[in-house]
């Protein structure tokens, strides 16, 4: 078996095709212009929106970026995937981590206590659909690749409208999953490379694979350290971009070894701003006309 890999472009064009013309009109959008966050929301929200960007790649997949595994950071940074079969305690130490977040934003009593339930209940819900989604794939046979998105969410970013008494948070954090379960490997890909969860690899062993297969899996992944600054997770307004362009990336690019996963990541990452501008050009021209207003 060779190490070897032929680099193949999800975007049509390779990153050295890029004229100045193309750079200067691209610079605008690369970061908090309304069209790529219009772009973000649908791809967080929406499975057909992932469809259309990757309907060209001869590769098929189940789910999307809006197939997600919530991860909860406390307020001591340790992580939790809630699930309809966690623990009372769990739960209840969750809930009071929640309301205090609530109380400190001025909600207390009552209204701090159903919104932390509603939070939970969502968060529950969410990632019931996740893992039996993915426990079932791949406790069959089938050949099928599993796309999904990791949402990190800080308890400490809750965030509270005051006149709606909606609650959501503020900032998050994602990373991509893709899944295969013909060669039982799994990509897990950190767009900052930092481990913001310590064992996030085993993790999504635990919660995404059928038990008595995850000593099967083989994971490739590009964290490299711990990071204990827990609650200062970039904004997920950019990183939903970087999971979409390296999912698409080793959607493209058959993988089997560690050393060509590597190397795949290494050639997207050093054509970083090339592929930013590649993807958002893709996003634009197959996307902007189904995207709502």
């Amino acid at each position: 078996m060779t190490d070897e890999v032929e680099f193949v472009t999800p975007f049509f064009r390779s990153p050295d095709d890029i004229t100045s013309d193309e750079k200067d009109a691209m610079a605008m959008l690369q970061y908090q212009h309304p069209i790529t966050m219009r772009i973000c929301q649908a791809l967080r929200f929406n499975h057909s929106y992932w469809q259309y960007l990757v309907q060209h790649v001869d590769v098929p997949c189940v789910g999307s970026l809006a197939t997600e595994l919530i991860i909860l950071l406390d307020d001591r940074g340790r992580s939790h995937v809630l699930l309809p079969t966690s623990s009372q305690t769990q739960i209840l130490y969750i809930l009071t981590c929640m309301k205090q977040a609530l109380c400190n934003k001025g909600i207390a009593g009552p209204c701090s206590q159903r919104m932390a339930d509603s939070v939970i209940a969502h968060i529950t819900a969410v990632n019931m659909l996740t893992t039996t989604k993915c426990i079932t794939l791949t406790e069959c046979t089938n050949d099928r690749l599993i796309v999904l998105r990791l949402g990190i969410k800080s308890i400490g970013q809750l965030a509270v409208n005051p006149s709606t008494q909606k609650v959501w948070f503020k900032n998050g954090h994602a990373n991509v999953v893709l899944i295969n379960t013909n060669t039982n490997q799994i990509i897990l890909v950190e767009p900052t490379g930092m481990a913001l969860i310590p064992a996030i690899e085993m993790l999504v062993l635990r919660c995404l694979i059928y038990s008595n297969r995850t000593h099967l899996f083989s994971i490739f992944h590009n964290i490299h350290k711990i990071v204990k600054e827990q609650d200062h997770a970039t904004d997920d307004n950019l990183c939903t971009v970087w999971c979409a362009i390296f999912g698409m990336v080793f959607l493209s690019n058959k993988i089997t070894s560690r050393t060509q996963f590597m190397k795949v990541l290494q050639w997207a990452s050093h054509h970083k701003t090339k592929f930013l501008q590649l993807f958002l050009l893709h996003a634009r021209a197959v996307l902007l006309d189904v995207l709502p207003p």
